[in-house]
């Protein structure tokens, strides 16, 4: 079972109206259970009971198009809302747009900021989490998370098919013995499997998880604390998102690297660069070989094989970053310096949004109490 985060807020507005907050998650996962809405239901229930004046904001970090059985469980509270004359809103991560007309059409009051980007710099704050200064160091940094995803354990197993193992430093925990995750994505003997991880036991490091639950195969991740050093050690990131398949989904993974000052090379949804693009961030196209590398045709049903040829470019992008001469160098680390001024811009406007929008600090997202889960 993982562990999951969330939080249940109660704030008081300036006009003493009480509002409650759900943030449902704090990681790329949700929290929208039948547990979650049954405490809404009770919390909302009982101020209305009581004659106090209520509203729901529901802020979602997550992955909204899997989320609440498909919209049900959430149509079902907005209902249970409204018949007790109490307005339901909810605000996405910034790619709402993407899920408007899906399930989600029916939600009355709809908006979306980047949440992920906001909950990230919050969590900074609670954890006192330090970022990395510096960008003298050499090697590939990949954080990979679980690798029971094809695209996480696929590219450690073709970094290791092609021998360039060496160059990359992975935080990934990998099955001492083969099991059958790892069967269905690889299919490879037991013997190679072996060899496979012989490999990876040498050139792995311990900073995602240095201060957190060393087995990491009962512990969802927050992306927050790290080890800021593992940033300062390497020159370069590849950054394995949460998946690889539509709708585009940015998550800490990737504006933690960005904050740590690090180029890279995402391996994300399809269309994941452009939306970085899009809102200002350099996402290194120039110096690699295959700047187009995105484009690349993929779903949530692509077997490892279909995606070899993917992996090898994501991995010659990555080489070619950290192959780079001293005066290219110089110009990624300038780049790099540039994104994370437009990531700090980017924190301020979704914090000026949402207190406008709603009169929440988003410096306090999160109670204290999430340190001690953590």
């Amino acid at each position: 079972m993982e562990i999951k985060h969330g939080a249940f807020r109660t704030e008081i507005l300036p006009d003493s109206s009480p509002k409650h907050i759900y943030l449902q998650s704090i990681d790329s996962h949700s929290l929208m259970s039948d547990d979650f809405f049954n405490r809404c239901k009770e919390d909302v229930l009982t101020f209305v009971t009581s004659g106090m004046a209520c509203e729901v904001l529901i802020l979602n970090t997550g992955e909204p198009f899997t989320d609440a059985d498909n919209g049900d469980l959430l149509l079902d509270f907005q209902t249970y809302c409204e018949k007790l004359g109490v307005r339901v809103t909810m605000v996405l991560t910034s790619e709402a747009n993407q899920y408007k007309d899906t399930y989600l059409k029916p939600i009355k009051h709809l908006y979306d900021l980047n949440l992920q980007l906001v909950c990230y710099d919050n969590m900074k704050r609670l954890f006192s989490q330090h970022s990395n200064k510096t960008s003298d160091g050499s090697g590939v940094l990949h954080l990979t998370g679980k690798p029971n995803k094809v695209q996480r354990i696929g590219v450690l197993y073709q970094c290791y098919v092609d021998k360039v193992s060496k160059n990359f430093q992975s935080s990934a925990w990998l099955p001492t013995i083969k099991n059958e995750w790892v069967d269905g994505i690889l299919k490879i003997s037991d013997q190679q499997y072996k060899d496979f991880i012989t490999v990876m036991n040498t050139n792995s490091i311990d900073g995602v998880n240095v201060r957190t639950n060393p087995d990491l195969s009962n512990l969802h991740y927050l992306g927050i604390p790290y080890d800021e050093g593992m940033y300062a050690k390497t020159f370069c990131s590849l950054i394995n998102e949460t998946w690889i398949h539509e709708p585009i989904h940015i998550t800490e993974k990737t504006w933690r690297t960005i904050d740590n000052l690090h180029p890279f090379v995402l391996m994300g949804s399809p269309g994941s660069i452009k939306y970085l693009e899009s809102v200002g961030i350099n996402c290194f196209r120039e110096y690699l070989s295959y700047p187009d590398y995105d484009e690349f045709q993929r779903d949530h049903n692509s077997t490892f094989a279909e995606l070899q040829p993917w992996f090898r470019q994501i991995i010659r992008n990555c080489i070619d970053l950290d192959s780079l001469t001293a005066e290219r160098r110089q110009e990624v680390v300038r780049i790099a310096e540039a994104n994370k001024r437009v990531m700090q811009d980017l924190i301020g406007k979704n914090k000026d949004k949402l207190k406008k929008f709603y009169n929440l600090s988003a410096d306090r997202l999160f109670d204290n109490d999430i340190l001690m889960s953590s």
